[in-house]
């Protein structure tokens, strides 16, 4: 429940008013963006002129106005989903490195990690230093490898560096809900 009038006693201010003509949308106006006021009163409350409205049904609106009761009727879809749950789980990766636990060699970064942040830049802020973190260790070891000039070559489950050929096992994954994807390996 949301209270729209925190501190505002809103029962004092219609009671105030009850022998005006004035609607109670225009009244919420006041204190509300009017298409807030006027879709509030669509979905709430009928909206008349203050002076057709009973104590009871004033009484009524000032609580509802307290004590907003918002029911979400569903999303938009992943499409649009600004922050998604799930990915490899922080447990089984190095903090420091980003690195698979039970895979040496292999790092996820960013949105493929079960992080999630507030909206505001804090999920670009994790996709730079998770990537800084990995790369910087994926870094040390190339360099400490003495090998100039390596190329990786990917061929079906393995990937080959300069450093050592990485086998990846296969992936069993699963489905668990519409926006969690778990990866047993």
């Amino acid at each position: 429940m949301i209270d729209l009038l925190p501190g505002t006693d809103i029962l004092e201010i219609l009671t105030a008013k009850r022998r005006s003509r004035m609607e109670l949308r225009n009244l919420l106006s006041g204190h509300f963006p009017k298409r807030f006021a006027e879709a509030w009163c669509d979905q709430t409350v009928t909206s008349k002129p203050l002076d057709q409205t009973s104590d009871r049904e004033l009484k009524e609106t000032a609580l509802r106005l307290h004590a907003w009761k918002v029911l979400p009727k569903g999303t938009e879809g992943y499409a649009t989903a600004e922050v998604t749950a799930g990915g490899v789980d922080t447990d089984e990766l190095s903090s420091k490195t980003m690195e698979a636990k039970k895979v040496p060699g292999l790092y996820f970064i960013g949105e493929v990690v079960d992080v999630t942040g507030e909206l505001g830049g804090y999920n670009l802020h994790w996709a730079w230093a998770s990537g800084f973190a990995a790369g910087s260790t994926h870094d040390r070891h190339v360099s400490r490898s003495s090998v100039q000039g390596s190329r990786s070559k990917v061929q079906g489950n393995s990937m080959s560096t300069a450093r050592s050929p990485l086998k990846l096992p296969a992936a069993r994954c699963r489905e668990s809900s519409i926006l969690r994807v778990e990866c047993l390996f």
